[in-house]
């Protein structure tokens, strides 16, 4: 398999204390950037990255390859999900801003719009198509390389255990997580056990 997918570093809104983050461009913590440094010399180096157009997924990718950058392609569809004003609140911020919008993104997130954005759903449809058009990678001896946010990787977990997106917040990803992506778009996580994180 030749198509793996990263989240990018961590970044202060990633906390403690959480914000949402959504389509404010933060770069990365002092840990994100050590941590992604970390990633990079125990990763093989790819024959391409594919990136969200985020400055936490440009500069992880800067970091993890500071000397040895592959060819880089942004793809505006793998965007983290737009939940609109409530970018840079705090969770409980939002819930209390938002409380009814909120009640739903946190029972119904596949049709909510919190913050006037998007829905889960429509963050979905664009990361699939995305990813659609790379699984020529797949079966690829050379390695395709996504970095993205953590929306859209959750996403492509409820669509590996069949569930449905409402199911979007059971599921977690760390900072720097990677998977395999297999045949219908499957994810199956790499265990990376030599890897110290800071955060």
């Amino acid at each position: 398999m030749a198509l793996w997918l990263l989240r990018h570093g961590h970044t202060f809104w990633n906390g403690p204390p959480k914000r949402l983050q959504g389509r404010a461009d933060i770069g990365l913590s002092m840990w994100g950037r050590a941590d992604a440094i970390a990633w990079g010399e125990a990763m093989p180096v790819p024959a391409r990255i594919v990136t969200s157009p985020t400055r936490r997924a440009r500069e992880t990718i800067a970091a993890a390859y500071p000397t040895e950058t592959p060819p880089i392609i942004e793809d505006a569809r793998l965007w983290e999900l737009d939940n609109g004003d409530c970018a840079g609140l705090l969770e409980a911020e939002a819930a209390a801003k938002y409380p009814t919008k909120w009640r739903r993104w946190r029972t119904r997130p596949a049709t909510a719009r919190l913050g006037g954005g998007e829905t889960v759903t429509d963050m979905a449809v664009r990361v699939f198509d995305a990813l659609s058009e790379l699984e020529f990678a797949i079966e690829s001896k050379d390695l395709t390389l996504v970095v993205t946010n953590g929306g859209p990787i959750r996403t492509l977990i409820c669509r590996t255990h069949g569930r449905s997106l409402d199911d979007i917040h059971a599921f977690g990803v760390d900072n720097l997580a990677t998977y395999v992506v297999g045949p219908g778009l499957s994810l199956d996580p790499i265990a990376i056990p030599s890897l110290a994180l800071a955060c």
